[in-house]
C-alpha cells in the first residue's frame, strides 16, 4: 500500500517545477546566440518565477498556519495569468 501524497508535498513540488521553468528560460537566455531567442527565453522564464513566488506563499501560508483570504491568493494568481 502506498502512502499518497500530501498537501505541502504536492504545493511544494508545484513551486519546484515552475523555479526550474524559470532557470531553464535564463539558461536559455544565456545560450541564446540572437535577440529574439534571448527575447523568448526571457518570455518562457516568465512563466516559471511568477507562479513560483505565489506557489511558495501558499507553502509557507499553509505551513505555518497563517490564514490568508483565497480571493487574495487567487487574485495573484489571475494577475499572473493576466500579466502572462
Amino acid at each position: 500500500m502506498t502512502q499518497r501524497p500530501s498537501y505541502y508535498q504536492k504545493i511544494l513540488s508545484a513551486t519546484a517545477i515552475c523555479s526550474f521553468l524559470g532557470l531553464v528560460g535564463y539558461l536559455f537566455e544565456l545560450l541564446s546566440t540572437n535577440l529574439q531567442e534571448a527575447l523568448l527565453a526571457i518570455r518562457f522564464g516568465y512563466i516559471g518565477k511568477c507562479y513560483a513566488i505565489v506557489l511558495f506563499l501558499v507553502f509557507i501560508q499553509k505551513y505555518c498556519d497563517v490564514e490568508i483570504p483565497k480571493k487574495i491568493i487567487l487574485g495573484l494568481l489571475m494577475f499572473d495569468s493576466f500579466v502572462l
